[in-house]
């Protein structure tokens, strides 16, 4: 089987893959009590914040209704990676890996996460180069696959980016990596010794979080129909 072709049927389920390795660790490891969580919530909230940014990018403020199709190379993180969302998945599960307290899962983590991305960007970057020509293969000439040098100027790209339309597509994933992380963290502390009516705490939190979050969602998405 071709590589794109196994990129094209695993697409669909590209966001979850992974969840499915960090719960199965967690049958068959025991955490780490010297792998600090923290770096961990910072490496989970850096990838969500990519990705963010990345959807954020994605559907540029000023670009109207109405314009031809581009191809995005000029807005958000696109002038400096041409995948900033698989580069914030790899943080999330890395994260995730962290939190938990799983060392010996971080590089079989990173494998897996090559092993199923790679094939997913040789299939898009196929059916780039069909739609856009030499005007994709120039920009990935100009731009890394992931991260490097480039010459575009290092200066934020934040405006003008639809920050509010990110938050409610990306909503799902924040509040499901968000309850994940305190799912894990609460598991660490269990299995080193604190009780396991955290697990009911986790399980709180968590929902008490989605429904923040989804609410916040909700406004936004109200606030953005009236303003367009």
């Amino acid at each position: 089987m071709r590589m794109t072709e196994f990129g094209r049927r695993i697409f669909p389920w590209r966001g979850y893959l992974g969840v499915p390795f960090l719960l199965t660790m967690l049958w068959i490891c025991a955490p780490d009590p010297r792998l600090p969580a923290g770096p961990g919530w910072f490496c989970l909230g850096f990838g969500l914040a990519l990705r963010l940014w990345g959807v954020a990018g994605w559907v540029p403020r000023r670009l109207a209704a109405d314009a031809p199709e581009r191809l995005i190379e000029q807005d958000g993180p696109y002038v400096y990676t041409r995948n900033p969302r698989y580069l914030g998945n790899l943080l999330l599960g890395l994260g995730g890996c962290q939190i938990a307290g799983l060392k010996m899962c971080l590089l079989p983590y990173a494998i897996l996460w090559a092993a199923i991305h790679f094939p997913i960007i040789a299939y898009e970057e196929e059916l780039l180069q069909q739609r856009y020509g030499l005007q994709y293969a120039e920009y990935c000439r100009r731009v890394p696959r992931f991260c490097g040098l480039t010459s575009h100027p290092l200066r934020p790209q934040v405006w003008p980016l639809r920050w509010e339309l990110a938050y409610c597509l990306e909503m799902s994933t924040i509040a499901g990596w968000f309850a994940l992380g305190v799912f894990l963290q609460c598991w660490r502390w269990i299995q080193l010794g604190a009780s396991p009516s955290l697990y009911y705490a986790s399980f709180v939190v968590g929902a008490l979080g989605w429904i923040a979050l989804s609410g916040t969602a909700k406004f936004l998405r109200r606030k953005t129909t009236v303003v367009e």
